[in-house]
């Protein structure tokens, strides 16, 4: 009675089962497994993005320092030359006031 055909069928039919669901399971797996690798290759791209935006990050400080620094010195300049005129300006009304004095005393003799 062990081996009844009832018997032999019901595990037929279990083992159909067991081994659809192990089908269904290793599909599962592949399509898991696919979705990682295209997460993967996601990833290496967004990374190596990151790379090129970290690099053009940087040379855009560098840049920017850069600037400041020619700038500061463009500024200095600038301070400079102002003082400078001012000097020449200064100069310029003393050596008027000088001439404006000789011309008086050219005049009076």
């Amino acid at each position: 009675k062990a081996n009844s055909p009832v018997r032999n069928s019901d595990t037929m039919h279990s083992n159909l089962e067991v081994q659809s669901e192990n089908i269904k399971l290793k599909e599962n797996l592949a399509r898991v497994e696919l979705e990682k690798d295209n997460l993967e290759s996601q990833l290496f791209e967004l990374q190596r993005s990151e790379r090129g935006l970290k690099q053009e990050y940087e040379k855009i400080q560098t840049e920017l320092a850069q600037f400041k620094v020619s700038s500061t010195d463009r500024n200095n300049t600038v301070e400079v030359l102002e003082k400078k005129l001012d000097e020449k300006h200064r100069e310029n009304l003393r050596l008027r006031k000088e001439v404006e004095k000789l011309s008086e005393i050219s005049s009076s003799l």
